[in-house]
């Protein structure tokens, strides 16, 4: 069985999107450590810290703590925030869908699913 890399490129060296290239690990040079360093650094000023930001800001509250959250909205608010988030990024993984969903009297969950080479199925929560 051959083992199998998803490495992470981006488009350009400004670009914070990046797109997957699936290679065999035995291709795969994994000797630039300053420079995958440097892109995840960039990634996470660019892409990440600011929607995390604005993430803090809304005042979204578990519904231990906000008996009336879905009236009040901020978790709908802090849900679509990260859905598009996400939905802008997981182009670039072949057949990804997004999906958020909502059961009545429940918090939103968003569920995403990337198919992969195999027939066994992983969840991460």
């Amino acid at each position: 069985m051959k083992n199998i890399a998803y490495v992470v490129l981006a488009r350009d060296a400004r670009d914070p999107v990046c797109m997957m290239q699936k290679c065999s690990i035995s291709e795969t040079p994994m000797t630039d450590t300053a420079r995958l360093s440097a892109f995840i650094d960039r990634l996470w000023d660019e892409a990440v810290t600011p929607a995390l930001v604005d993430y803090i800001r809304i005042p979204n509250k578990s519904p231990a703590f906000d008996p009336d959250w879905a009236a009040h909205g901020h978790m709908d608010a802090a849900t679509e925030l990260l859905a598009d988030w996400a939905r802008a990024r997981i182009g670039a993984l072949p057949g990804a869908t997004l999906e958020v969903v909502r059961l009545e009297g429940r918090t939103p969950v968003i569920l995403i699913e990337v198919p992969g080479a195999v027939d066994d199925t992983v969840l991460l929560y």
